[in-house]
């Protein structure tokens, strides 16, 4: 599999999600493997709760570590860590979802935003 560019054609999970729970009703959506670690874990703990919520509970995150390094230069991370960074942020997305906290920095990784409008998701 070679890198992945802005010319390639697909669909951000979570807009796609949205816009599926509105047309279906027993649909169960799963993100097969969202590369985590090139992703901001504060919006991606606020769109998995949202799309959680919209599909009344049938959202199921699946994460990965990822593989196209241009992700993760656009997002000012070190390619080689991401499997260090998928630890803590699945053990922050998990703080998020069950905390009543607004702001929290167990590890280092910067958060902001809400916690989600349940008691947790199931990250795959």
């Amino acid at each position: 599999m070679g890198e992945l560019y802005h010319q390639h054609s697909f669909h951000e999970p979570f807009t796609l999600f949205s816009y599926l729970a509105g047309v279906t009703h027993r649909l169960v959506f799963v993100t097969k493997v969202l590369a985590l670690p090139s992703r901001q874990t504060a919006l991606v703990a606020n769109l998995a709760a949202e799309v959680d919520v919209l599909t009344g509970g049938r959202l199921r995150l699946g994460v990965g570590v990822g593989w196209n390094s241009v992700d993760f230069v656009a997002m000012g991370q070190d390619f080689h860590m991401r499997g260090r960074r998928i630890e803590e942020q699945i053990a922050v997305l998990r703080l998020l979802w069950t905390c009543s906290c607004r702001t929290a920095s167990p590890t280092g990784t910067s958060l902001s935003g809400r916690p989600s409008h349940g008691s947790g998701r199931e990250v795959l």
